[in-house]
Protein backbone atom coordinates (compact mmCIF):
# COMPACT_ATOMS: atom_id res chain seq x y z
CA UNK A 1 0.00 0.00 0.00
CA UNK A 2 1.45 3.16 -0.96
CA UNK A 3 0.92 6.01 1.42
CA UNK A 4 0.64 9.55 0.13
CA UNK A 5 2.54 12.18 1.44
CA UNK A 6 0.91 15.95 2.59
CA UNK A 7 2.09 17.30 -0.67
CA UNK A 8 0.35 14.71 -2.61
CA UNK A 9 -2.63 14.23 -0.26
CA UNK A 10 -2.83 18.50 -1.48
CA UNK A 11 -2.19 17.34 -5.22
CA UNK A 12 -4.96 14.69 -4.73
CA UNK A 13 -7.73 16.68 -3.81
CA UNK A 14 -6.72 19.27 -6.21
CA UNK A 15 -7.10 17.16 -9.16
CA UNK A 16 -10.35 15.63 -8.27
CA UNK A 17 -11.94 18.86 -7.33
CA UNK A 18 -11.09 20.79 -10.44
CA UNK A 19 -11.85 17.84 -12.28
CA UNK A 20 -15.50 17.89 -11.04
CA UNK A 21 -15.51 21.30 -11.69
CA UNK A 22 -15.25 20.93 -15.32
CA UNK A 23 -16.61 17.26 -16.06
CA UNK A 24 -18.55 16.41 -12.99
CA UNK A 25 -22.39 15.40 -13.51
CA UNK A 26 -24.24 18.39 -12.41
CA UNK A 27 -27.93 17.53 -13.45
CA UNK A 28 -28.45 14.92 -10.45
CA UNK A 29 -30.74 17.20 -8.42
CA UNK A 30 -29.68 15.66 -5.07
CA UNK A 31 -26.13 17.35 -5.83
CA UNK A 32 -27.66 20.88 -6.11
CA UNK A 33 -30.31 19.91 -2.77
CA UNK A 34 -28.55 20.75 0.53
CA UNK A 35 -31.65 20.20 2.54
CA UNK A 36 -31.85 17.20 5.22
CA UNK A 37 -35.02 15.39 3.96
CA UNK A 38 -34.07 15.50 0.52
CA UNK A 39 -30.72 14.01 1.30
CA UNK A 40 -32.35 11.59 2.68
CA UNK A 41 -34.78 10.75 0.02
CA UNK A 42 -31.85 10.69 -2.08
CA UNK A 43 -30.03 7.91 0.10
CA UNK A 44 -32.94 6.13 0.04
CA UNK A 45 -33.62 5.98 -3.92
CA UNK A 46 -30.18 5.27 -4.58
CA UNK A 47 -29.57 1.90 -3.02
CA UNK A 48 -29.39 -1.07 -5.66
CA UNK A 49 -30.71 1.40 -8.21
CA UNK A 50 -29.80 3.45 -11.00
CA UNK A 51 -28.94 7.02 -10.79
CA UNK A 52 -31.36 7.67 -13.62
CA UNK A 53 -34.29 5.70 -12.74
CA UNK A 54 -33.77 7.14 -9.05
CA UNK A 55 -34.18 10.96 -10.13
CA UNK A 56 -37.18 10.75 -11.73
CA UNK A 57 -39.01 9.22 -8.15
CA UNK A 58 -36.90 12.09 -6.42
CA UNK A 59 -38.45 14.99 -8.25
CA UNK A 60 -41.50 13.45 -8.05
CA UNK A 61 -41.48 12.89 -4.20
CA UNK A 62 -39.78 16.03 -3.22
CA UNK A 63 -42.18 17.98 -5.31
CA UNK A 64 -44.72 16.61 -4.08
CA UNK A 65 -43.82 16.22 -0.11
CA UNK A 66 -41.43 18.67 0.16
CA UNK A 67 -40.68 18.20 4.33
CA UNK A 68 -41.31 14.80 6.40
CA UNK A 69 -44.60 15.77 7.78
CA UNK A 70 -46.71 16.34 4.53
CA UNK A 71 -45.94 12.84 4.49
CA UNK A 72 -47.17 12.03 6.84
CA UNK A 73 -51.18 12.43 5.76
CA UNK A 74 -50.74 10.54 2.65
CA UNK A 75 -51.84 6.99 1.84
CA UNK A 76 -48.84 4.66 1.48
CA UNK A 77 -50.10 3.21 -1.95
CA UNK A 78 -49.92 6.68 -3.87
CA UNK A 79 -46.08 6.58 -2.39
CA UNK A 80 -45.81 3.02 -3.88
CA UNK A 81 -46.91 3.99 -7.34
CA UNK A 82 -44.46 6.66 -7.29
CA UNK A 83 -41.51 4.22 -6.69
CA UNK A 84 -42.99 0.85 -8.37
CA UNK A 85 -40.74 1.60 -11.23
CA UNK A 86 -37.57 1.21 -9.16
CA UNK A 87 -38.85 -1.99 -7.50
CA UNK A 88 -38.53 -2.93 -3.96
CA UNK A 89 -41.17 -0.83 -4.11
CA UNK A 90 -43.34 -1.98 -1.29
CA UNK A 91 -40.27 -2.18 1.15
CA UNK A 92 -39.07 1.91 -0.01
CA UNK A 93 -42.70 3.32 0.84
CA UNK A 94 -42.59 1.24 3.99
CA UNK A 95 -39.06 2.75 4.96
CA UNK A 96 -40.13 6.39 3.44
CA UNK A 97 -42.84 6.32 5.89
CA UNK A 98 -41.22 5.25 8.56
CA UNK A 99 -38.58 7.73 8.27
CA UNK A 100 -40.65 11.12 7.97
CA UNK A 101 -42.41 9.14 11.10
CA UNK A 102 -39.42 9.04 13.08
CA UNK A 103 -38.22 12.47 12.16
CA UNK A 104 -41.14 14.22 13.59
CA UNK A 105 -41.38 12.30 16.44
CA UNK A 106 -38.50 12.63 17.54
CA UNK A 107 -36.42 15.08 16.10
CA UNK A 108 -39.34 17.67 15.69
CA UNK A 109 -39.53 17.61 12.35
CA UNK A 110 -35.55 18.24 11.79
CA UNK A 111 -33.12 15.62 10.25
CA UNK A 112 -30.51 14.67 12.15
CA UNK A 113 -26.64 15.38 11.65
CA UNK A 114 -25.75 12.67 13.94
CA UNK A 115 -24.26 9.54 12.45
CA UNK A 116 -25.47 7.31 15.11
CA UNK A 117 -29.21 8.70 14.77
CA UNK A 118 -29.06 8.56 10.78
CA UNK A 119 -28.44 4.78 11.29
CA UNK A 120 -31.53 4.11 13.18
CA UNK A 121 -33.78 5.19 10.49
CA UNK A 122 -35.13 2.28 8.23
CA UNK A 123 -32.95 1.79 4.86
CA UNK A 124 -30.63 3.85 5.76
CA UNK A 125 -27.18 2.11 5.95
CA UNK A 126 -23.38 4.03 6.39
CA UNK A 127 -23.40 5.24 2.98
CA UNK A 128 -26.66 6.73 3.12
CA UNK A 129 -26.14 8.53 6.25
CA UNK A 130 -22.67 9.69 5.19
CA UNK A 131 -24.87 11.57 1.83
CA UNK A 132 -26.75 12.93 4.67
CA UNK A 133 -23.71 14.26 6.97
CA UNK A 134 -21.93 15.65 3.59
CA UNK A 135 -24.52 17.12 1.29
CA UNK A 136 -26.74 18.60 4.41
CA UNK A 137 -25.00 18.93 7.53
CA UNK A 138 -21.76 19.96 5.93
CA UNK A 139 -19.56 17.41 7.94
CA UNK A 140 -16.68 16.64 5.94
CA UNK A 141 -17.12 12.29 5.39
CA UNK A 142 -15.57 9.69 2.43
CA UNK A 143 -18.78 8.77 0.57
CA UNK A 144 -17.89 5.12 0.00
CA UNK A 145 -19.08 2.52 -2.54
CA UNK A 146 -17.78 -0.28 -4.28
CA UNK A 147 -16.64 1.64 -7.43
CA UNK A 148 -14.77 4.56 -5.37
CA UNK A 149 -12.78 1.86 -3.73
CA UNK A 150 -11.61 0.49 -6.83
CA UNK A 151 -10.93 4.35 -7.40
CA UNK A 152 -8.58 4.29 -3.67
CA UNK A 153 -7.45 1.04 -4.45
CA UNK A 154 -5.81 1.20 -7.80
CA UNK A 155 -4.61 4.62 -6.71
CA UNK A 156 -2.96 3.15 -3.73
CA UNK A 157 -1.73 -0.04 -5.20
CA UNK A 158 -4.61 -1.97 -2.32
CA UNK A 159 -6.89 -4.71 -2.36
CA UNK A 160 -10.07 -2.87 -1.91
CA UNK A 161 -12.45 -5.47 -3.51
CA UNK A 162 -14.89 -5.29 -0.38
CA UNK A 163 -19.04 -5.88 -0.71
CA UNK A 164 -19.42 -3.38 2.37
CA UNK A 165 -16.96 -0.72 1.80
CA UNK A 166 -17.36 1.17 5.50
CA UNK A 167 -16.87 -2.74 6.79
CA UNK A 168 -13.56 -2.06 6.99
CA UNK A 169 -12.10 0.47 9.41
CA UNK A 170 -8.42 0.53 8.15
CA UNK A 171 -9.91 0.91 4.32
CA UNK A 172 -12.41 4.07 5.85
CA UNK A 173 -10.05 5.88 7.69
CA UNK A 174 -7.43 5.75 4.88
CA UNK A 175 -10.43 7.13 2.78
CA UNK A 176 -11.03 9.97 5.37
CA UNK A 177 -7.60 10.68 5.56
CA UNK A 178 -7.75 12.46 2.17
CA UNK A 179 -10.78 14.57 2.34
CA UNK A 180 -10.60 18.38 2.40
CA UNK A 181 -11.68 19.58 5.30
CA UNK A 182 -13.10 22.36 3.84
CA UNK A 183 -16.96 21.47 3.54
CA UNK A 184 -17.58 22.81 -0.14
CA UNK A 185 -14.48 20.68 -1.13
CA UNK A 186 -14.86 18.11 0.68
CA UNK A 187 -18.34 17.39 -1.43
CA UNK A 188 -17.06 18.41 -4.75
CA UNK A 189 -14.06 15.72 -3.86
CA UNK A 190 -16.19 12.97 -3.03
CA UNK A 191 -18.12 13.91 -6.37
CA UNK A 192 -15.36 13.64 -8.56
CA UNK A 193 -14.36 10.24 -7.18
CA UNK A 194 -18.38 8.93 -7.69
CA UNK A 195 -18.09 10.56 -11.05
CA UNK A 196 -14.45 9.47 -12.13
CA UNK A 197 -15.21 6.02 -11.10
CA UNK A 198 -18.28 5.87 -12.98
CA UNK A 199 -16.78 7.92 -16.50
CA UNK A 200 -13.29 7.24 -16.11
CA UNK A 201 -11.90 4.46 -14.14
CA UNK A 202 -14.13 1.41 -15.23
CA UNK A 203 -13.50 -1.95 -13.80
CA UNK A 204 -12.61 -3.51 -16.87
CA UNK A 205 -11.46 -0.98 -19.48
CA UNK A 206 -9.85 2.14 -17.29
CA UNK A 207 -9.80 5.12 -19.00
CA UNK A 208 -6.48 6.28 -17.78
CA UNK A 209 -5.31 8.79 -20.39
CA UNK A 210 -8.24 11.05 -19.47
CA UNK A 211 -7.75 10.48 -16.07
CA UNK A 212 -6.63 13.45 -13.84
CA UNK A 213 -4.76 10.82 -11.28
CA UNK A 214 -2.59 8.86 -13.58
CA UNK A 215 0.07 10.84 -12.41
CA UNK A 216 -0.36 9.55 -8.76
CA UNK A 217 -1.79 6.45 -9.45
CA UNK A 218 0.16 2.67 -8.62
CA UNK A 219 -1.97 1.15 -10.93
CA UNK A 220 -1.09 3.73 -14.07
CA UNK A 221 2.21 3.41 -12.89
CA UNK A 222 2.35 -0.32 -12.66
CA UNK A 223 1.50 -0.63 -16.55
CA UNK A 224 -1.67 -2.85 -15.84
CA UNK A 225 -3.16 -0.18 -17.51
Amino acid sequence: MRMLEGREVEELRRRVVEWYELHGDKSIPWRRDRGGWPALIAALLVRRTSTKQAVRAYSEITRRFPTPGSLLSVSISEIREILRPLGLYNKRSRELVEIARTIAREHRGRVPCSRRELLKLPGIGEYGASIVLLVACRIPEPLLDTNVMRVLGRLLGIEARVQRPYSNSRLTAMARSLVPSQPDEALKFNLGLLDIARMLCKPRTPRCPGCPLRGLCCYHSSGRA
